[in-house]
C-alpha cells in the first residue's frame, strides 16, 4: 500500500478490478430523481436533487483478485470468491462540493477543514469537484441526509467490476491518463466525470481514479477468508474503515477494482471522498 504524503499516513488504500467489457443487462442507468431529506418539513424544500444512480440487480459476482487475469494481486484481495447481493443502487459520481454544501447549509453536515489549501473546500469555485477531507462519519452523515448510506465493500466492487469480472471499471485494458486520474497523471483531483472513457459501461464515473472513496465496512486484511457468501456486511471492527478506488495520490496499481485499503475513520484526507448507495431495486 502507498503511504499518503503531506498529512499523517494512511493505513492503506483500495481500488477495484476484474475482466470483460460490455453493458450487463442487470445494470440500469436511472434518471435524476428527488430524494426526501430525513426529518425535513413537508412542503418546505423537503427534497434535494439526487445525482443519477445506477441500479444493480440482485445476483452473484466474483469478488477479490483473479490471478488468471491480474498479476498484481495482493494478499488481502484473496481468495477470489463468489458473493451474492440483493438489488441496490449506487451514485453515478462521487459526491461534489456543491452537493455537500447543501447538507452543511441545512445543519446536517459539518464542513471540511477551512482554510486548508490541499482540501480546497470552496463550493463556489470547486462546485463539481469531489468533496474531500471528510471523516468517515461525515461521509455517512451526508448519505443519511439524502436518504442513502455508504456502500459496502462488496457493493462497491460489484458496481466497479460488473458481473463479467472486469479488472478495471472500463474493462481489461491497462490504465492511462485518458482513462483515470492516478499519480502518474496529476497531483490533485478534478471535476467528477472528467474521464468519460474510464467509466463503467453503464456510466458510473471515477470508480478508479480521481479520489479514493470511503465505504461502510471496517477493514480486515483476512476478511475474505471467512466472509459470508450472501451480502457480506464487513467485519464488526478493524484497524480502520475500508477505502476503495485509487486516485491522484496513488499509482496505477491501485486502480484495479480488487485493490483494497484502509484509513483511520477520524482522519481527514485530501485524497479521499465518497459516494452513496441505496438499498433495493426500482429506486
Amino acid at each position: 500500500m502507498v503511504a499518503e504524503r503531506g498529512r499523517s499516513r494512511a493505513l492503506g488504500l483500495v481500488v477495484v478490478a476484474a475482466a470483460l467489457v460490455g453493458v450487463a443487462c442487470d445494470e440500469i442507468l436511472l434518471p435524476v430523481t428527488p430524494v426526501p431529506r430525513p426529518g425535513a418539513d413537508a412542503g418546505a424544500g423537503d427534497s434535494d436533487p439526487d445525482p443519477q444512480m445506477v441500479e444493480i440487480a440482485a445476483g452473484t459476482f466474483m469478488m477479490g483478485c483473479n490471478a488468471t487475469l491480474d498479476s498484481a494481486c495482493e494478499a488481502d484481495e484473496s481468495p477470489y470468491h463468489e458473493v451474492s447481493l440483493p438489488a441496490f443502487g449506487i451514485d453515478k459520481t462521487e459526491v461534489t462540493e456543491s452537493a455537500y454544501q447543501l447538507c452543511v447549509a441545512a445543519g446536517a453536515c459539518t464542513a471540511p477543514p477551512s482554510p486548508a489549501a490541499e482540501c480546497r473546500w470552496d463550493p463556489q469555485v470547486f462546485a463539481d469537484f469531489p468533496v474531500v477531507c471528510v471523516e468517515h462519519a461525515q461521509a455517512a452523515a451526508y448519505c443519511r441526509y439524502v436518504g442513502k448510506r455508504l456502500p459496502t465493500e462488496a457493493e462497491w466492487e460489484r458496481a466497479a467490476r460488473g458481473a463479467d469480472g472486469r479488472v478495471y471499471p472500463w474493462g481489461n485494458t491497462p490504465p492511462d491518463c485518458a482513462l483515470a486520474l492516478s499519480s502518474e497523471c496529476g497531483t490533485t483531483s478534478v471535476a467528477v466525470g472528467s474521464f468519460a472513457a474510464g467509466a463503467t459501461p453503464t456510466g458510473i464515473s471515477d470508480l478508479a481514479g480521481n479520489v479514493a472513496e470511503w465505504v461502510s465496512d471496517w477493514y480486515d486484511g483476512t476478511y475474505y477468508q471467512s466472509a459470508a457468501h450472501d451480502d457480506p456486511p464487513g467485519p464488526t471492527t478493524g484497524i480502520g474503515r475500508a477505502i476503495r478506488g485509487g486516485g491522484f495520490f496513488f499509482d496505477r496499481t491501485k486502480l484495479r477494482v480488487s485493490n483494497r485499503g484502509a484509513q483511520a475513520p477520524a482522519e481527514e484526507r485530501f485524497s479521499i471522498g465518497f459516494r452513496c448507495a441505496q438499498t433495493g431495486g426500482g429506486i
